[in-house]
């Protein structure tokens, strides 16, 4: 392997733990990342690609994710407690074991994800769409 590979193999090592908390990383495009065990928790990403990137078990607790597109991506055992997702898009996700709990989640699209073991627990749920998703929970009332 050349230097180069293995200098951006080690970056991708190192940004699976970093600490992006409280940053404004608005429209950014993280797409094709792997970012397992990110803290992004409070930041603001809103407009930004995530598109089929690694983020279990991630922390997005109270983060604004307005229009963010997750389409893709590997978010199994993350926590988006309290974040603002209105408008996104998590079609085709593993979102099992994910931490919804109290988050907006208005017109957003779980289309085609798998949500088994997902807590929607006093998330606002209004216009989502789950349409050919699994693992729906119990009581989660569903627009198609």
């Amino acid at each position: 392997m050349t230097s180069a590979l293995y200098t951006i193999l080690g970056l991708t090592r190192l940004l699976r733990f970093i600490n992006l908390r409280h940053k404004d990383l608005a429209n950014s495009n993280f797409s094709f990342f792997h970012l397992k065990k990110v803290r992004m928790a409070h930041s603001i990403l809103d407009g930004s690609n995530l598109r089929k990137s690694d983020f279990r078990q991630a922390d997005f607790e109270g983060a604004s994710l307005k229009q963010v597109d997750f389409s893709g991506s590997q978010l199994r055992g993350a926590n988006f407690r309290e974040a603002q997702l209105e408008g996104s898009f998590f079609q085709d996700c593993d979102l099992r074991e994910v931490e919804f709990r109290n988050a907006d989640l208005r017109g957003v699209s779980f289309r085609r994800a798998d949500l088994r073991g997902a807590n929607f627990e006093n998330s606002l749920l209004t216009g989502a769409v789950f349409e050919a998703a699994i693992g729906i929970p119990q009581g989660v009332k569903t627009a198609v």
